[in-house]
């Protein structure tokens, strides 16, 4: 039996420097090309991961040390050991060419959702634009919902699966972190790609004589404050434990062009940003709106360097978590929308000397909360109580009364202030990210 033709055994030195040139790539990049050549990968500790062909441990991708906490994912060394062979170099050569060669764009296109129906489009230049859902589409039945819409962004990509896969990625993950912070309507839920299921009430049957559901007997039963006789009983069995999706009979892909959409159809684009982002509540009739600054925020927001730009999805993760988690935990709720702000945090205040016992101090980060609030949503008085239910919260010596859950239905002062704290902090929280980017295009 031939033994394989070993690298090591041949011209180590110039596969050595080839592998220098490889790991000059971007991280990501050079990830997934790796993994296209190596099927088999496995954590070997000390922040190394090896990759193994047929035969084999074949290369050592190296990672800085875990001390390094501002660039974990930095690559310090990619080493071949010793069952790389000849044919791997060919087919890594290959990729790096394909890697160092032209981009092409691409058409990304995703399924949104917004507590407001979207009946029109609305286009950023020329990289992506809001679209309703097709004619045919799944809507609620009910005015609050999730109402669907499509979202198609261009991107641009080397002519690589794996690399197309991680820039499509990036350009839907930005998008579903910006939109719901800069358009009052749009969703944000976490880990999209990951499957979740949940127990379900699933809809009559369309085709038999209608039957009030078992939602309308519970509902009918609660209001009436009694239990459901024998003469409507539910129907336990209809429960079913279903999988999480959403999609359109027939719906296509286009690309890598936007769709051309007709004028009279756009989104209505509102002049008054201030009011805007004021608005409370939802009305029967409304419908998703822009305002006419949403050009010059994302014009903002794309101008940043990628530091900066991480930095405010980073806020914009923790205020659409503070949306999310509304359903679940209050508190929980309540220090994601503080922790949005502390994200915007002005850095790089390092200790002081105190004059008097010449101890290191640090400043204030309650100071500079308030501080913060007070440049970017000047006229809220009641922020200075913001920070300080966010501690209590986070030091577990205060959590929300809705929380609690102690009694049924809430209707008390101690809820009822909680619950106008909670919504004030929301808007805060909008206007000072939405007032923090506009600020950065006078920078």
């Amino acid at each position: 039996m031939a033994m394989p033709d070993y690298v090591g055994q041949l011209k180590g030195t110039k596969v050595d420097a080839f592998l220098r040139e490889l790991v000059q790539l971007d991280v990501q990049d050079l990830r997934a090309i790796l993994v296209e050549v190596f099927k088999l990968q496995g954590y070997e500790g000390d922040r190394v991961v090896n990759y193994f062909n047929q035969t084999g441990h074949a290369l050592s991708l190296v990672y800085v040390a875990a001390g390094n906490k501002k660039h974990p994912d930095t690559v310090r060394e990619l080493r071949r050991e010793a069952s790389l062979t000849e044919a791997d170099v060919v087919q890594l050569r290959e990729l790096l060419k394909i890697a160092q060669g032209p981009q092409a764009d691409h058409l990304a296109s995703f399924f949104s959702f917004s507590s407001r129906p979207v009946a029109g489009w609305w286009k950023y230049r020329d990289q992506f634009q809001i679209v309703p859902p097709p004619p045919n589409a799944p809507v609620p039945s009910t005015v609050v919902g999730d109402w669907p819409f499509i979202v198609e962004a261009r991107y641009r990509s080397l002519d690589h699966f794996g690399v197309k896969i991680q820039r499509r990625t990036q350009a839907t993950t930005h998008l579903r972190l910006l939109l719901p912070v800069l358009v009052i309507g749009p969703k944000f839920k976490p880990n999209v790609d990951r499957g979740t299921k949940h127990w379900v009430i699933p809809p009559p049957d369309r085709t038999a004589e209608p039957q009030p559901t078992n939602l309308q007997r519970l509902l009918a039963a609660l209001h009436l404050r009694r239990r459901p006789t024998q003469q409507e009983p539910f129907q336990l069995t209809d429960v079913m434990y279903a999988q999480e999706f959403y999609g359109v009979a027939g719906h296509v892909i286009g690309g890598p062009e936007l769709t051309e959409l007709d004028q009279a159809d756009a989104i209505t684009v509102l002049a008054d940003h201030e009011a805007y982002y004021r608005t409370r509540g939802i009305g029967v009739d409304d419908v998703l709106q822009v305002p006419a600054v949403l050009t010059q925020l994302l014009d903002n927001y794309y101008a940043l360097d990628e530091k900066e730009a991480s930095r405010y999805r980073r806020a914009c993760y923790w205020f659409n978590m503070g949306y999310f988690f509304h359903g679940y935990s209050i508190s929980s709720s309540f220090f994601a929308l503080v922790a949005a702000i502390e994200s915007l945090l002005p850095t790089g205040n390092g200790p002081h000397k105190c004059p008097d016992c010449r101890a290191d101090h640090y400043p204030s980060i309650s100071k500079t909360f308030r501080e913060f609030l007070e440049t970017y949503v000047p006229d809220r008085p009641d922020r200075d109580s913001f920070y300080d239910m966010r501690s209590k919260i986070v030091h577990g010596s205060a959590l929300l009364h809705l929380d609690l859950r102690e009694e049924f239905g809430g209707f008390y002062p101690g809820q009822l202030d909680q619950g106008e704290e909670l919504d004030n902090l929301y808007r805060v929280c909008r206007i000072s990210l939405v007032n923090w980017l506009l600020g950065q295009g006078a920078a």
